[in-house]
């Protein structure tokens, strides 16, 4: 499986979301296409997330506060499927 990257953000506003967006399209010179959230992020935190159009997981491991961002699409489909199964 492709290695995958990954950056983190930390937002506790909601202005926040975009600043991290724009950092991370400035970073890879790519728009994000999915962000993962802890699972026991507040849900505010995941609504102005969902908001920005990004394909949405929630993930285990992280800070409440963390957004993890990445452009990466294909590999993140590949890792959600395995998950499913339980090979992940």
């Amino acid at each position: 499986m492709k290695k995958m990257t990954w950056r983190a953000y930390t937002v506790t506003e909601e202005r926040e979301v975009e600043q991290a967006l724009a950092h991370d399209e400035l970073t890879t010179g790519e728009k994000p296409v999915w962000a993962q959230v802890s699972e026991k992020a507040p849900g505010e935190l995941v609504e102005w997330v969902a908001r920005t159009g990004l394909e949405v997981v929630r993930g285990k491991g992280m800070l409440p506060h963390d957004v993890w961002l990445t452009h990466e699409a294909k590999a993140v489909e590949s890792q959600a499927h395995l998950s499913l199964f339980g090979e992940v």
